[in-house]
């Protein structure tokens, strides 16, 4: 049976979806790639972005645009790391190992990773694995780097200017196209490492990057479309019972209200907000206030 998803990435089978890739600018996206651009993409949690991300890594490993080979990568392991550079390139090249050997099915990855982490020094290892890894295949190499604002000081600095470094041997040497992927633009990042006096920004870091995207919330008419896919006629009076807000757009709020309304004892709600509940925690207001109206007699089919 499928569900209203509230965490994590779409699974098509499990989930009532939109298909991703129509929430993106596609044809810019691919544009940017075919001209071999480094690039940033970023919008608010729960909007979509790892699920775009691993359906662009799918249509790129298809073959119908071309010869690409593509792996989704996830750098969020890094992060507890912080400023030690050693733990967060070994948490980082382990990551980009398990995703090559489950994506393309690359198990020489693993050994080219280990051979940089006992070789290389830290604040080089990166892209050493990467140069060597891009010439194993004549297939251009594009890297989809998701949660890089999750690596912070020391840490992140020593992942941007490595994969600055590499950029001009591109597409033979290194990644053909690289996106990052975070919360944040690029040009928005203060990072605060222990070997500068002062806050460095992003943006002069990684000074090869073609430019920053944004994907956009959810629009009203892709909430209706979305809730709609159910087929429950009370869940319809709720689709359009909407009162609109500036947070309606993040997918979290009223997916987890239709599935709390549906099977309220198996997705339970915390908190409230206009009558339906939001994630506590202590975020700001302005995080957790969503003006949804419903039905005030909404129950489950």
């Amino acid at each position: 049976m499928r569900a209203f998803n509230t965490a994590g990435p779409v699974v098509q089978g499990d989930h009532y979806s939109i298909p991703p890739l129509d929430r993106l600018d596609l044809d810019g996206i691919l544009s940017l790639i075919h001209g071999k651009k480094y690039f940033s993409l970023h919008a608010p949690r729960q909007t979509g972005k790892t699920s775009a991300l691993l359906a662009l890594q799918d249509l790129l490993n298809s073959g119908s645009q071309g010869p690409y080979r593509c792996v989704y990568l996830n750098v969020e392991p890094g992060q507890t790391a912080q400023d030690d550079v050693t733990r967060v390139m070994a948490a980082v090249l382990d990551e980009l190992a398990l995703s090559a050997e489950t994506t393309l099915g690359d198990e020489e990855l693993e050994r080219i990773c280990n051979e940089a982490l006992a070789r290389a020094r830290p604040d080089n290892a990166l892209r050493r694995v990467l140069t060597r890894w891009a010439r194993v295949d004549p297939r251009p190499l594009v890297l989809l780097v998701d949660e890089i604002d999750a690596i912070v000081g020391e840490g992140l600095l020593a992942v941007l200017r490595q994969l600055r470094g590499g950029y001009h041997l591109r597409p033979h040497g290194f990644p053909h196209s690289i996106i990052l992927c975070g919360v944040r633009g690029l040009r928005d990042y203060q990072i605060h490492a222990s070997t500068a006096g002062h806050p460095v920004a992003g943006g002069s870091v990684f000074n090869v990057s073609a430019g920053s995207l944004r994907l956009g919330d959810f629009s009203e008419g892709e909430v209706k479309a979305l809730l709609g896919q159910q087929g429950n006629s009370k869940l319809g009076r709720f689709c359009f019972g909407l009162d609109w807000g500036p947070y309606c757009g993040r997918g979290w709020s009223w997916e987890g209200a239709a599935n709390h309304r549906l099977r309220p004892s198996e997705a339970p709600f915390y908190g409230s907000f206009g009558g339906l509940g939001s994630r506590g925690g202590g975020a700001s207001p302005a995080d957790t206030h969503f003006p949804l109206s419903v039905p005030a007699d909404f129950a489950p089919a």
